[in-house]
This record gives structure tokens, sequence and C-alpha cells, in this order.
């Protein structure tokens, strides 16, 4: 029984890699916000994620992390570009097993979103910067171990 255990959590620990892996690529979204609709491109690449969105009222830029805790996969902008007020979207998801994530958002000042929605992926990891959207946040430095 205890090495079952054991087993399980070397597979759990393993599979995060693989999961952040996979999660890697070009992501779009269309969702209802408490004050109205947005939509935007997600960049992943492998922990960093970057978001260059827009919604009735403005166009803005995020730069974060993608967080995996078990079945849950939570994508949290620490940073913001915008040309008004914006708080940073905190994403939390769950793989659907296809081309989507389930997603709600709820953003740092607390706001939380009448209704989920889909967060669908739609390419690879672009070969340039530019699609990267590495323009909107620099990749972080890695280490070199």
């Amino acid at each position: 029984m205890i090495r079952a255990v054991g087993i399980a959590l070397l597979l759990a620990a393993v599979a995060h890699p693989a999961l952040a892996q996979n999660l890697q690529g070009v992501w779009q979204f269309e969702r209802q916000g408490h004050d109205g609709r947005y939509a935007g491109t997600v960049v992943i690449e492998r922990e960093d994620a970057r978001n260059a969105g827009r919604s009735q009222r403005q166009e803005y830029a995020q730069c974060g992390f993608v967080r995996i805790d078990g079945e849950r996969i939570e994508i949290v902008f620490t940073k913001v570009a915008s040309q008004g007020p914006y708080s940073p979207d905190r994403f939390i998801c769950s793989a659907t097993g296809g081309p989507s994530l389930v997603c709600y958002n709820r953003d740092a000042a607390g706001h939380r979103e009448p209704t989920s929605f889909a967060l669908r992926r739609i390419g690879d990891l672009p070969d340039t910067a530019a699609g990267r959207l590495e323009h909107l946040c620099p990749p972080r430095e890695r280490p070199n171990s």
C-alpha cells in the first residue's frame, strides 16, 4: 500500500512537467467579465504566460506564469500594461482532454466572472519572438544548471 502511494506520488511529480510542456502554445479566449466582454491571445512557453487582449474599453497586455496543482491549472498574471485601470487576471482552469481548457477568472481586485469560458489552443509555440509576444514580457532567465 505504501509502495503504491509512493509510486502514485512519483508519477504525479513527473506528470506536472509533462503537462506544462503540453500547455505550450498559443491559446485564444472570449469571456464575459464583470464589466464587459474580453477577448485575447495567451502564449504559454514553459512556465511563462503572456497575454495580449482587448475589452470594449481598451487594449491590455499581461505577463505571468503557469502553476499546475494536480488537475488545477492556474495562469497567474502578475504584471499588466493598459491604457486605463486594469487588475491582473488569474485564470483558474481544468483540462477537458481536448484542445481547450475550461476556465474562470478571478482578477487581482477580487472580481470573479459570472461564467466560465474556454481557453482554446490555436497553435504550437511560434518560432519568432514577436509570435511568442516577447515584446510584452521577455522570457525569464533560466538557471544554467
